[in-house]
């Protein structure tokens, strides 16, 4: 399986979510969406994980 993981920012990385990947043997893609702005497509995905960051509505 590929999972594509968004990472907004540098310091909050996929943890757990990496350590599951790799007992399970899936493929696991990082994409920086800030820093490069290319994403992958549906086609591309089988599970997208979008981790949080700093953001704030306030």
């Amino acid at each position: 399986m590929r999972v594509n993981v968004l990472q907004q920012t540098p310091d909050e990385g996929p943890g757990a979510i990496q350590s599951w990947a790799n007992a399970n043997r899936h493929e696991l893609y990082i994409y920086h969406p800030a820093e490069f702005g290319q994403l992958p497509t549906a086609d591309q995905t089988d599970m997208l994980v979008i981790l949080g960051g700093p953001m704030s509505p306030n």
